[in-house]
């Protein structure tokens, strides 16, 4: 943009000079299912705004697909998985989306907020299996009448937001599902934090960063 020149829709839907502003501003929109950030919804652009310009991880699922949007905060949640800009969330997040899918679809269709707190979601994002523990909240992003995509936020909610610890896994598990349909995860009992599976010290890596 030349000085002096309005800002065009890009710019303004996507404010920041972070890697995701940068990418999303730089995505080849008018090829996309959605097109180009001009016509979209005004829930959509406001909710990318917001989103770029938090420093908490914040994501946004957008359409029946759930195409992800997500700022730098929440790189470190994925991992190896990033990027994921435009992906289905079914095919960013395979492992845990028994889980989180059925979540995100019930906020699409009811219009209601779910809310899980220290919930179990067995992943790979780093080459191997972690157990990680979330606290998060998805909320709707209407436009006009009804429900079109789905707002979250994801953190810790131990020791006043600070990182939290995740238990390198020698294998898969089963997420935690109780509360699932209310939107309640509930940490099941687990070897304690310094206790492996073989019964040594556990390697310890972070799930959330703010």
């Amino acid at each position: 943009m030349s000085k002096g020149e309005s800002p065009g829709a890009a710019e303004l839907t996507f404010p920041g000079d972070g890697e995701m502003a940068r990418r999303m501003r730089a995505y080849p929109w008018a090829s996309s299912p959605l097109g180009e950030p001009r016509d979209w919804p005004a829930s959509l652009r406001t909710a990318c705004r917001i989103c770029l310009t938090s420093r908490f991880p914040m994501i946004v699922w957008w359409g029946e697909r759930l195409y992800m949007f997500y700022n730098d905060a929440y790189l470190p949640l994925l991992g190896d998985k990033h990027p994921g800009l435009m992906r289905p969330g079914e095919q960013v997040w395979t492992e845990i989306w028994p889980t989180i899918g059925p979540m995100l679809d019930s906020v699409l269709h009811t219009g209601q907020a779910t809310w899980s707190e220290d919930l179990l979601l067995p992943m790979s994002r780093h080459g191997y299996w972690e157990e990680t523990y979330w606290t998060y909240s998805y909320s709707p992003l209407h436009d006009d009448d009804r429900a079109r995509g789905v707002h979250g936020g994801a953190g810790d909610h131990r020791g006043g937001g600070r990182p939290a610890p995740a238990r390198r896994a020698s294998g898969p598990r089963r997420p935690g599902r109780a509360g699932a349909q209310r939107g309640r995860g509930v940490r099941p009992g687990h070897p304690g934090p310094r206790t492996g599976p073989g019964g040594g010290p556990v390697r310890r890596r972070l799930s959330a960063r703010t």
